[in-house]
């Protein structure tokens, strides 16, 4: 079965752009980790005792699913990771929102934070999401290890529907926090006051 050249561009595009995202975020933040620890201890008030190897954990793994992406290694499984990733970012970010009026995403370290729309970094999480499935449900183009190793995309199927499910789930946590507006300095009327 001959593979479409065009949804084989399109599957490549999508693993080295949600490869080259999550290598380089692993990459800056383990370049600073006591930073990256104070993160996650002030936005997710996780104790030293866990933000510490988390610091180093996450963005290991991060980089880790980066390069195994960009290079088409073991496609289907690296893609599934991806995405419980972005899922675990994107519940962090929401559990920050609950606390926090202003969304401050440290996903590319504690130096290139960036503060802006509360709702962009969760929908760019989401977009990454849909990538990686695209990533994990296409066969593997010529310019992959997989194809060069004979892999067999077995059980992507079974990879697509998972992760449809769980972008599904994170969109359903999302939608109240994305319409919710905060109203600020609203005047109030007194009951015996004209309008």
């Amino acid at each position: 079965m001959a593979i479409d050249p065009l949804l084989s561009g399109i599957g490549l595009i999508c693993r080295v752009g949600v490869g080259s995202v999550l290598g380089w975020a692993g990459y800056v933040k383990l370049r600073q980790p006591g930073d990256f620890a104070h993160v996650l201890e002030r936005l997710l008030r996780f104790s030293p005792r866990l933000s510490r190897p988390l610091a180093q954990l996450l963005p290991s793994l991060e980089l880790a699913v980066g390069i195994m992406l960009i290079a088409g290694l073991l496609t289907a499984l690296v893609a599934g990771m991806a995405i419980a990733l972005f899922v675990v970012f994107t519940v962090s970010l929401i559990i920050h929102l609950r606390h926090e009026r202003q969304l401050n995403c440290f996903c590319f370290g504690t130096r290139h934070h960036r503060a802006g729309s509360r709702s962009w970094p969760i929908l760019r999480n989401i977009g990454l999401m849909l990538m990686a499935v695209i990533a994990a449900g296409v066969p593997a183009s010529s310019w992959s290890i997989d194809t060069q190793l004979g892999i067999a995309a077995d059980g992507q199927l079974a990879l697509l529907a998972s992760s449809a499910l769980g972008i599904g789930f994170t969109a359903i946590a999302v939608a109240p926090l994305m319409g919710r507006r905060r109203r600020r300095g609203r005047p109030t009327i007194d009951a015996g006051q004209r309008v």
